[in-house]
């Protein structure tokens, strides 16, 4: 199926760097592992920690907001958190940048 609408990010961009800023902070102190299971996805290991994971689920919702085509996934099992991001074909690049953002430090 053809995009008749280019896929882009509709913030402001003092509001994109804000935003690039609130997902670096909270990947960096939740991210325990990053793998990327095919191009157009990105899974990560979480921490189980519930005021982080709250601040990540406001982040995916804002995101999913300016920029529709982000499919975000939260897995919460007993002792494993999961967040999966995936994008259409073509949207690879900005999993790149996630999971340098995420790279544990």
């Amino acid at each position: 199926m053809r995009q008749l609408i280019p896929m882009a990010c509709t913030l402001p961009g003092p509001e994109a760097n804000d935003r690039i800023d609130d997902w670096y902070q909270t990947l960096q102190c939740l991210t325990i592992d990053v793998e990327r299971p095919r191009p157009q996805q990105l899974r990560l290991a979480l921490a189980n920690d519930a005021a982080l994971i709250g601040a990540l689920i406001r982040l995916a919702k804002a995101e999913k907001a300016c920029c529709s085509f982000f499919d975000f996934t939260i897995d919460i099992a007993a002792d494993t958190i999961t967040f999966v991001i995936d994008v259409p074909p073509g949207s690879e690049a900005v999993l790149d940048d996630f999971a340098r953002l995420a790279a544990p430090s």
